[in-house]
């Protein structure tokens, strides 16, 4: 065996080697400045080729931080080659020795950058200026939609009049409805759907939207009594038709042709996924024309952004339906939902009663109808009976298994029975279902925000506000989580942008609390006044503008305020006793007003039923405060923070007085 050797570089003469050589000259013989100039060069060049490249093909940005790593690292090792290699050219760098020092630069390059990388966990540093655009959906690779996903389009109405709108939209809405039944389908939710209605925007580009392989479009043309519906089965990879066909019944019998195309569409999916699936059966109680006619119409009312004027209408609308058809169950359960909505909206407790009344003749005329089990869960989430909620929704997911709304219905019931991790996979299953429907992503970052985690709703709520950029609710509650995570200017534009798109309760609401936690009182109540005007039952408001009146010196006419802020919400308790949040605010109104023993009585409902929700200590804290118990406050403001209240928020809370630095 060959001995191993020492590689040892030959000796240079002694003339270079003469004591008096300088280091400065010692650089200058090994050509060390030149090397490292003409180096430096070259990096400049390679890195700004690379920068060059990488925005042309859309590398991702750690490619050039890579690069920019590995030319750092090469100077030295540049410096170190000429040193040994540059004098006089008496050896060159071999080929084993750069693939050696490649490597390694490589290597260490990695290291490097692995370890210098930014942490995913850690939230980005917010800019000195936050842009009021909403920002780009990132680029990602999207996979190719399941065969089995299908959306329906509005059904455009060929008319010309826009009163038959709700024809297109009640016969494509009860399509929707229809295919969500199927246990083998994927159902584009409606809301999104309807997104793309008035738009002259290509199949494709819907479909690749949506996330869906086919759609559902057609057209519906009103003559008198004469009605003429098409419909077709659209690819949309190719945009080619599937299955087309024409309508024109005798009468104007709704039904009948959604039954016909719901079953034509099936039996083409069937033939095209290669396996059998079976169609819905079909309602038992929409036999009479007029009478649907009607209930199409005051769908499309209850489908609109709730006001008191849509919801009358609606209202109004399905009692004609009943009065044509006293049967028609689904009728009877848009009542019951549209006054839930009406309750939720103008929080009048004589709406609950008659809820009651429309859900429980609902009940009685068609109980497993998949629009009275949500109507009914509705209910019962309003009246806080979270058993009978959950039971409801499961019964309509039962019928309705890929149902987006449904999972939500089900999340919210389970979340209000204080079933969290069941609630969360709920919201995570709706949003599995349909990626791209906005309303849930909303819901679960309502539920996330709910739970003190107001980080994680964030880019939940972000996702939203890209998939309906003129969603104000999405830019509001956006705001309402970067408040929360004290980021008070991103806070200002998300909510300057919903007050944009639409002026609202919320948003006024928002930015009068903004500029009440900047001491700007004033200010802050002419925000709370203007977010009355919407909703004047909401409690909430009536505090907040009483909280404001206090500071800003004006006593008086924030006691009156607390006193209507009471009123209000026991009438909501009336409802729902249950309700911890409530029963919180309602301590807090009453030790404003001198009553302690209330006070204390509400302290003790909204200890036994909200004990680990974050609002319930914060306003039990405040409770507390009003009744003399500093300590008992300070554990109960502690106990709010460790459970997800901002303590940014807390030390800016007036209300809190001294005990704001004892946190």
């Amino acid at each position: 065996m060959r001995p191993l050797l020492s590689v040892v570089p030959p000796t240079p003469p002694v003339a270079a080697l003469r004591p008096s050589m300088g280091l400065w000259e010692r650089i200058h013989k090994h050509k060390v400045a030149q090397w490292t100039l003409v180096y430096a060069a070259a990096a400049y060049t390679l890195l700004h080729t690379t920068e060059m490249v990488s925005d042309a093909l859309d590398w991702p940005h750690g490619v050039v931080r890579f690069v920019t790593l590995l030319l750092i690292l090469g100077l030295p090792v540049a410096a170190t080659l000429a040193w040994f290699h540059g004098y006089r050219a008496r050896r060159w760098v071999g080929g084993s020795e750069l693939a050696i020092l490649a490597a390694l630069l490589v290597v260490a390059g990695g290291v490097l950058w692995f370890v210098g990388r930014p942490s995913q966990e850690q939230s980005p540093a917010a800019p000195a200026k936050p842009v009021l655009v909403q920002s780009s959906v990132p680029r990602v690779t999207v996979a190719r939609p399941p065969d089995n996903s299908i959306a329906v389009l509005p059904f455009v109405n060929m008319s010309g009049d826009r009163r038959n709108d709700y024809l297109g939209d009640g016969l494509s809405e009860e399509l929707s409805n229809r295919l969500t039944k199927i246990a083998q389908l994927r159902v584009a939710a409606r809301t999104s759907a309807f997104a793309f209605k008035g738009k002259d925007i290509d199949v494709r580009e819907i479909a690749e939207k949506l996330g869906v392989r086919y759609v559902v479009e057609g057209s519906v043309r009103r003559q008198a009594n004469r009605i003429r519906v098409t419909a077709a089965l659209v690819d949309g990879a190719t945009g080619s038709n599937r299955w087309s066909n024409a309508y024109q019944p005798p009468s104007a019998d709704f039904f009948a042709i959604e039954s016909d195309i719901s079953t034509q569409v099936i039996q083409a999916l069937a033939l095209i996924l290669g396996k059998r699936t079976d169609p819905p059966q079909s309602q038992p109680d929409s036999g009479n024309p007029m009478a649907y006619d009607f209930y199409l119409q005051g769908l499309a009312y209850l489908r609109q952004p709730k006001s008191v004027k849509t919801l009358d209408a609606a209202e109004q609308l399905f009692k004609s339906a009943l009065s044509e058809q006293p049967d028609l169950a689904r009728a009877q359960a848009g009542l019951c939902e549209t006054r839930v909505e009406r309750y939720a909206l103008e929080k009048v407790p004589a709406y609950v009663a008659s809820a009651e009344e429309a859900c429980a003749n609902a009940t009685a005329l068609d109980g497993a109808a998949q629009e009275v089990h949500m109507a009914v869960g509705r209910l019962r989430l309003v009246t806080g009976n979270a058993t009978e909620a959950e039971a409801s929704f499961r019964r309509a997911l039962a019928l309705a298994p890929q149902s987006a709304d449904v999972l939500i219905g089900l999340a919210e019931s389970l979340a209000a029975g204080g079933k969290t991790a069941e609630a969360e996979s709920s919201y995570r299953r709706a949003i599995a279902a349909q990626s791209r429907y906005a309303a849930a992503h909303l819901a679960y970052g309502n539920f996330l925000f709910s739970q003190g985690r107001a980080a994680e709703a964030a880019p939940v709520y972000e996702r939203a506000t890209q998939l309906t950029p003129d969603n104000p609710s999405a830019f509001n509650n956006l705001g309402s989580s970067y408040y929360f995570m004290g980021n008070f200017e991103k806070a200002a534009d998300a909510f300057a942008r919903s007050l944009a798109l639409e002026p609202r309760r919320a948003s006024y609401s928002n930015t009068g609390t903004m500029r009440y936690y900047l001491g700007q009182y004033g200010v802050a109540t002419e925000m709370y006044r203007k977010a009355i005007d919407f909703a004047p039952a909401d409690h909430r408001l009536w505090g907040n503008l009483a909280d404001a009146l206090l500071f800003d010196s004006r006593p008086e006419e924030a006691r009156q305020k607390y006193q209507r802020a009471l009123e209000l919400v026991d009438a909501e308790l009336a409802v729902n006793p249950k309700h911890a949040v409530n029963q919180a605010q309602a301590a807090y109104y009453a030790t404003r007003l001198g009553a302690g023993d209330r006070a204390r009585r509400s302290i003790a409902t909204a200890l036994a039923e909200g004990e680990t929700d974050a609002e319930v200590q914060y306003y039990v804290a405040l409770a507390e405060l009003g009744l003399g118990e500093r300590q008992t406050a300070l554990a109960h403001a502690r106990r709010a923070r460790s459970l997800g209240y901002p303590e940014i928020l807390m030390r800016a809370a007036p209300e809190l007085g001294d005990i704001r630095t004892m946190l």
